[in-house]
């Protein structure tokens, strides 16, 4: 999935005005489009995540597919930590969280339960804790 996705995404947000991904018609998460700023090339760099929403704002989960490292956008919130949120065809800026503690637990647990495959993601890569963000509007 990780090399058929990213292609086809695209193709049904521009066909469903940014409505809807093949991903999250599939699923039947939400599918998101952060823009953050590259760490370290200071350009703009947009991606399509999975997410959901608590009263504080939205979750995302750096899970990159069970790989071995982060994905840059985790590097990039880290490092620039505003970012634009678009959800369902509408845009608003945010501030990235990286959550620790009892807090990620919460969140954690909650995506575990609407997405069982970040915990497959996880059981693959014990070097690394698997990032999750907590983006609320300024």
């Amino acid at each position: 999935m990780p090399r058929v996705l990213p292609r086809i995404d695209p193709l049904v947000s521009r066909l469903t005005r940014g409505r809807h991904t093949l991903t999250s018609l599939l699923s039947g998460l939400t599918v998101v489009e952060l823009t953050t700023t590259g760490s370290r090339s200071g350009r703009p760099r947009m991606v399509r995540l999975l997410a959901f929403t608590t009263k504080d704002g939205v979750v995302v989960i750096a899970s990159n597919y069970g790989r071995a490292k982060h994905p840059a956008w985790y590097h990039n919130l880290l490092t620039h930590p505003r970012a634009e949120l678009r959800v369902h065809g509408r845009s608003r800026m945010v501030v990235a969280e990286l959550t620790t503690g009892q807090r990620r637990a919460q969140l954690w647990e909650r995506g575990l339960a609407l997405n069982p495959g970040w915990r497959h993601y996880q059981a693959r890569q014990e070097d690394r804790e698997i990032g999750v963000f907590l983006l609320r509007e300024p």
